[in-house]
């Protein structure tokens, strides 16, 4: 049996069989039909249809005269034709695709097209993964429990990599997602990598809005029914929505965010201490601080009365009061974190 060069002719379109015979053919050209279908290991009927294939292609060509004889196209030519043919169909999809991208925008209009429902868990999670992969420019959110999946799954793949093409991510994260168990750690990381997130005590909604055209506006994963969301492409929702997030954003508490600190090399310069203004100014109580922490509640204690010490405060309400004074957990230019 002729040896097999597998592959090689794929790429442009030469089925494995189509392969076989054009090499057992570049190998002992002229053979006659019966011989190379021994060789080949196939019926003559079928190496007869496989050599026609061929010369359609313009792989092989036959003699003009006597027994049909079979000759091979040298493979550089014969290559480059097909590789020009390959080029030539790809060109003709890709205005294929232009003109049904037109045909998708007219629908668009359309009313019943205004909101796409999508139902269960995993529908739900590839359109999440599609649009998010899309992204950009930029992509804001609203962020809370409960979550579709469980902690230990709570890494974002498209977020990396976009936040390394330069993808402005801003996420507002509901009080409850802090304290959710292990997540705090999680959103710690995406913000060392670029992430900018603030803090409110409670969110309306979740909400992922991706370049300001779509929106995914997914329903709390509770009740006995399986998981909704919709996805929004109406421009006049999505900038309404777009515009809610705003508003919250502007009222939201940045997380990550160093504090002016009173004095170099004090205590609030500390990586923990930061934590811990970040827990204290998105409302949890000392216990899911310490839980979040891993400390205990008596240490919890003492490290906020040293930051009030420090900060000359005699109540936690005067500690907001002084770290309001001194600008907050002020933001950085995002440009300077990527």
């Amino acid at each position: 049996m002729v040896e097999r060069i597998e592959g090689v002719l794929e790429s442009v379109g030469v089925g494995a069989e189509e392969e076989q015979v054009y090499v057992a053919l570049l190998r002992d050209p002229g053979r006659p039909i019966t011989r190379l279908a021994s060789q080949c290991g196939l019926p003559s009927s079928r190496v007869r249809g496989l050599l026609e294939s061929l010369e359609r292609r313009g792989l092989v060509s036959r003699s003009p005269s006597g027994t049909a004889k079979f000759f091979p196209t040298p493979p550089q030519t014969a290559v480059e034709v097909l590789v020009l043919q390959r080029q030539e169909e790809l060109e003709r999809t890709r205005l294929a695709a232009t003109e049904l991208e037109r045909v998708h925008r007219v629908r668009e209009q359309d009313p019943i097209r205004l909101v796409e429902v999508v139902t269960g868990r995993e529908a739900i999670r590839q359109r999440w993964l599609q649009l998010e992969r899309t992204a950009k420019r930029e992509l804001v959110a609203f962020d809370r429990p409960p979550y579709m999946n469980p902690p230990s799954e709570q890494t974002n793949p498209p977020e990396d990599a976009g936040l390394q093409k330069g993808v402005r991510f801003r996420v507002v994260y509901d009080h409850s997602a802090l304290a959710y168990p292990g997540y705090l750690r999680i959103i710690e990381g995406y913000v060392a990598d670029g992430e900018e997130a603030r803090v409110v005590p409670e969110l309306p909604m979740k909400l992922d809005i991706i370049d300001s055209s779509a929106a995914l506006v997914p329903f709390d994963y509770e009740g006995p029914g399986p998981p909704t969301a919709l996805i929004v492409q109406a421009r006049s929702l999505v900038r309404a929505l777009a515009m809610l997030f705003e508003t919250v954003w502007q009222r939201a508490t940045p997380f990550g965010k160093e504090p002016d600190p009173p004095e170099p090399g004090g205590l609030i310069n500390r990586p923990e201490t930061l934590t811990l203004l970040n827990l204290l100014a998105a409302g949890l109580k000392d216990e899911v601080i310490a839980r979040q922490l891993d400390i205990d509640l008596r240490t919890v204690g003492r490290r906020i009365r040293r930051i009030m010490d420090e900060f000359g405060a005699t109540s936690r309400f005067q500690l907001g009061l002084q770290l309001g004074a001194r600008g907050g957990l002020n933001e950085k230019d995002p440009q300077t974190r990527r």
